[in-house]
């Protein structure tokens, strides 16, 4: 069996460099979000997926009342 060839080990090294910026950009973005309290809870994402599973309806706004 051929191994996968992921699009990581296909990319130009510009591409490569533009994905770390945009990863870098997103890991500071959530440092802010989390810095800010802005965050879902636990709890609150394993009740939602509880509901998922079990094909419950879910929220439209699946977000935490810790969330601002």
């Amino acid at each position: 069996m051929a191994a996968k060839i992921t699009p990581v080990e296909t990319e130009t090294e510009p591409e490569r460099l533009a994905r770390l910026a945009w990863e870098s950009q997103q890991i500071e973005e959530a440092r802010e979000d989390l810095r800010a309290g802005r965050f879902i809870a636990d709890e609150d994402v394993d009740a939602w997926l509880d509901r998922f599973v079990r094909g419950e309806p879910l929220p439209e706004d699946p977000s935490s009342p810790r969330t601002e």
